[in-house]
């Protein structure tokens, strides 16, 4: 799971929003499923895996019928859907079900595209929630509605599980991938385990396609530094290149790639970028002086040093960009 940017949402939708007698009445999730589509790159938003072959379903991040909640911890086996173990026979693993979110339904800002197995084997009706203070609400009708019915508006709830549109919360910060495609919570994160509980994340397919990602991303950094320690730029280049493709939005998994770039290089996936273009402009100002094209190599030159001095960067990332152009000025003199 990555951050995404919500699409905006179409003044039509307003009209047709009006029009809709039920939110169980209407194929308007059908007609802007595209709309999330193209803000998705074309992928679950949850597991991150393609939708290309299936139509994927528009999710109600805040379920609009029913909401439970899983009462006991899961069942070890990642790789079985929606399995919780109960400590015993007859022990219920989720609670019963209350009043969901109906309000919400057709709300722009509740939608999410995901994929049939995260929303159906695993979401559901799940909605992981905690009160201010981190008291998990349990919801046996003792206590009450675990969330405010309109018009009030008043909110007394912490929502657990992660949405990628949210602005204030990153998935980056709450859920960590090695490069063997394992999920953990970031820090402890109660969000990032309850995401991962909720959706799914661990489930064994997900974990191989992971791994696979994670491997060649690990693989393509190693072979990156050595080519920069051999004075390889243009090589360094494309192996950095990559990697960095590997974790761009509008790949499956690109959650793990950026994972194993943070943990080897120690910089985020952006600023991996610069350190990209960065390279770029080198080879090609190598390449302009090879061709004896001097005003593409000053062009090019002036590209990199720009590049070199960018503000706003990490520390991290500018002892990076000294290293790169020192070993590229000792070997071009």
């Amino acid at each position: 799971m990555i951050r995404l940017v919500r699409p905006e949402e179409p003044e039509i939708y307003g009209a047709r929003k009006k029009r809709a007698r039920s939110p169980a009445m209407t194929d308007i999730h059908r007609r802007f499923r595209l709309h999330f589509w193209r803000a998705q790159h074309g992928k679950c938003a949850y597991c991150e895996c393609s939708l290309i072959g299936q139509p994927g379903d528009v999710d109600h991040y805040a379920p609009r019928n029913a909401v439970t909640h899983l009462l006991v911890v899961r069942r070890s086996d990642p790789g079985h859907p929606q399995t919780p173990a109960s400590a015993s026979p007859g022990v219920p693993a989720w609670s019963e079900p209350i009043g969901g979110y109906l309000w919400l339904a057709l709300e722009w800002t509740n939608w999410i595209l995901a994929c049939e197995i995260c929303n159906r084997a695993w979401k559901g009706a799940l909605f992981p929630i905690s009160a201010p203070g981190g008291t998990a609400i349990h919801v046996s009708g003792v206590v009450g509605v675990p969330h405010p019915g309109p018009p009030s508006g008043e909110t007394y709830e912490r929502r657990l599980l992660l949405n990628p549109f949210d602005t204030d919360r990153s998935p980056e910060n709450h859920l960590y991938f090695d490069d063997q495609g394992i999920v953990q919570p970031r820090a402890k994160s109660e969000c990032g385990l309850a995401t991962i509980q909720t959706c799914g994340l661990d489930r064994t397919p997900l974990v191989d396609a992971r791994r696979i990602t994670g491997s060649g991303v690990r693989y393509a950094l190693s072979r990156y530094a050595k080519e920069l320690e051999d004075c390889n730029f243009l090589s360094a280049y494309d192996q950095l290149r990559l990697a960095c493709w590997a974790a761009s939005p509008t790949q499956p998994h690109a959650a793990v790639a950026r994972s194993v770039i943070q943990d080897l290089l120690e910089v985020e996936w952006e600023e991996a970028l610069y350190l990209l273009w960065l390279l770029r402009a080198l080879t090609w100002h190598d390449q302009a002086e090879h061709q004896r094209n001097e005003r593409s190599a000053e062009w090019a030159l002036g590209l990199a040093q720009r590049v070199r001095r960018l503000e706003g960067l990490s520390p991290i990332w500018h002892g990076y960009a000294g290293v790169v152009w020192a070993a590229w000025r000792a070997h071009w003199e």
